[in-house]
């Protein structure tokens, strides 16, 4: 399945937008173009949102792309700005990356399109992630500082934590007073009936038994090929 991309184009002519559009659709992208020529255009643009990457150029006179990437740093937009020319300009492309433009591209050069924007969009997930994290660990705050009671904070913090992932699984670990097991206290995405009683040893090979002991995060890239660990 094609990766979708919204893309802003400003300081290029039509003949230019067009050329572009047309190379990302053969790197395999589905994409969907606006072009503009003004600065009220362009914020007006920014102002709606949604944009993947703006590809900037300077090859028409007035409202280019340096001004655009200016305007973006100046009003707190964010989108990635990329660099286009028809050819490789040294020039204006190691200009434009010490004025923060997250790349500069060429129409001779598909293969450095497809990684350019791929890694782009890698770090607009990753981006979209952390913004998902820090909203709900201040809503965790709110709800601790409401005083709540301590299963329903749980419950909460689990099913928060789980949504803000992405994942399906998300679990409370409390280590019982004989030190020698451990309860799953809350969770989500558990059978009826696990979480409050299902129990570890905490002496085991169990990826929340070594967590404890190790006493830092335990990652498993892949339980099939886990040879270390039990599930």
């Amino acid at each position: 399945m094609a990766s979708h991309l919204s893309v802003l184009m400003v300081g290029m002519d039509e003949g230019r937008a067009t050329a572009w559009k047309a190379e990302l659709e053969r790197a395999e992208y589905e994409v969907s173009a606006e072009r503009v020529e003004t600065e009220a255009a362009f914020r007006a643009a920014m102002a709606r949102g949604g944009w993947t990457v703006v590809l900037g150029a300077t090859a028409l006179p007035g409202f280019n792309g340096m001004q655009a990437l200016t305007a973006l740093q100046q009003n707190g937009n964010w989108a990635p700005l990329v660099f286009v020319a028809d050819q490789w300009d040294k020039g204006v492309f190691d200009t434009a990356l010490r004025a923060g433009a997250a790349g500069c591209l060429h129409l001779a050069d598909p293969a450095g399109l497809r990684l350019t924007l791929d890694r782009l969009m890698h770090e607009s997930a990753e981006r979209l992630k952390r913004d998902r994290l820090q909203s709900a660990l201040e809503e965790h705050a709110q709800w601790a500082l409401a005083e709540m009671p301590l299963d329903a904070l749980l419950r909460g913090t689990a099913d928060r934590v789980a949504e803000s992932l992405g994942v399906e699984f998300c679990e409370i670990i409390e280590l019982l007073p004989d030190q020698e097991s451990l309860l799953l206290r809350a969770g989500t995405g558990w059978h009826p009936g696990c979480v409050g009683h299902v129990q570890l040893a905490a002496s085991g090979q169990s990826q929340e038994a070594v967590t404890l002991r190790e006493g830092c995060p335990v990652q498993i890239a892949d339980w099939s090929t886990e040879t270390g660990l039990e599930p």
